[in-house]
C-alpha cells in the first residue's frame, strides 16, 4: 500500500498521478472546450458487438500513440533517468506500477488517451468503457 500512502513515501506517487492526470485534461479543456454539446453525447449507445469493436480499436489506438514516447523513454538514457525510471523501480511490474511514474510520464499517458478518444469520436458509453479498460 506504499503506492497510495502520501505519509509513508517521499515522492507521494498518488499526488503525482493525480496531477499528471488532471493537468492534460485542464490544458485540453482550455484549448478545446467540452462544455458545448459534443456529437459523442448525441449518438445512441452501441450494440454489444459495436462496443467490443470500438473499445478494441480505441485501446489499440491509445497503445499505438503511447508506444513511441514510451519507446523513446527506454531508448534514451537521459529520458529514462529523468522521466521514466520510477515506473521500473520494482523488480516485478504489476498493475499498481502504472501509478508509479513521474509527472511527465503520467501526463504523456493521459495526453495519448485524450487524443485517442477525441480522434475516434466514439459515443460517451464507449469512451467510459475505454477509460475503465486502460486504467
Amino acid at each position: 500500500w506504499e503506492y497510495f500512502s502520501p505519509v509513508k513515501t517521499k515522492d507521494k506517487p498518488g499526488m503525482i498521478a493525480a496531477a499528471a492526470y488532471l493537468a492534460p485534461l485542464l490544458v485540453f479543456d482550455v484549448i478545446f472546450p467540452r462544455r458545448e454539446s459534443k456529437p459523442y453525447f448525441q449518438k445512441p449507445p452501441p450494440t454489444s458487438l459495436q462496443l467490443l469493436i470500438e473499445v478494441c480499436v480505441s485501446v489499440f489506438t491509445y497503445d499505438l500513440l503511447f508506444y513511441f514516447p514510451h519507446l523513446a523513454m527506454h531508448w534514451n538514457r537521459d529520458l529514462y533517468s529523468s522521466i521514466h525510471y520510477k515506473h521500473h523501480r520494482k523488480a516485478s511490474l504489476s498493475a499498481v506500477e502504472t501509478l508509479r511514474h513521474t509527472f511527465v510520464d503520467g501526463a504523456l499517458q493521459v495526453t495519448a488517451n485524450i487524443i485517442t478518444l477525441n480522434l475516434l469520436g466514439f459515443n460517451a458509453f464507449t469512451r467510459m468503457v475505454h477509460n475503465i479498460v486502460v486504467t
